[in-house]
């Protein structure tokens, strides 16, 4: 996963309860530390959007705390604070950020890169993610499944992967 700069768009619209820099010449940004106060803020306050955005960073790596503009730091990856952000914001019923959180969290499982691999847990957010509208044109499932899960724990995989959204 690679850094995202955030579009200002109609999630970000609305006057926050913090202040961007430079909102009208520039994309908000992670490295940009009021950006990320602000960005924290708004996850912490159930911003959905925001949620999975921080989260991403986090579970990515980000470090705010090197240097002024923070850094992403391999051994930082899967960072439990990140996880817990993606799935709140899988948790909360908003259209693209659950969506995307939901797979993400698929792909963070699924992967070696963030220390915290479960094939089982992966399946079943990647289903999930599969299941929203937002990947109603089709959506890709990693043949890593196929090879490593039976047609019969794929199905019993699926048919508990709702509990992944019950709150905690």
């Amino acid at each position: 996963m690679s850094l995202m700069l955030l579009p200002l768009t109609e999630a970000t619209a609305a006057k926050p309860p913090c202040e961007f820099e430079n909102v009208g010449r520039r994309m908000i940004s992670p490295t940009n530390p009021a950006d990320w106060r602000c960005m924290n803020l708004l996850a912490k306050d159930g911003d959905a959007w925001y949620q999975f955005y921080v989260g991403l960073q986090l579970v990515d790596g980000f470090d705010p705390s090197v240097g002024p503009n923070g850094a992403y730091e391999p051994k930082k990856k899967g960072n439990p604070e990140g996880i817990a952000l993606l799935r709140a914001a899988a948790r909360a019923d908003h259209r693209t950020a659950s969506a995307n959180a939901m797979n993400v969290l698929g792909r963070v499982y699924l992967s070696d890169d963030y220390g915290v691999r479960d094939l089982a847990l992966a399946y079943r957010w990647h289903y999930l993610a599969s299941r929203q509208p937002l990947f109603a044109d089709g959506f890709v499932f990693d043949e890593r499944f196929a090879r490593s899960l039976s047609p019969e724990a794929m199905a019993r995989l699926r048919k508990n992967a709702a509990a992944l959204l019950e709150p905690r």
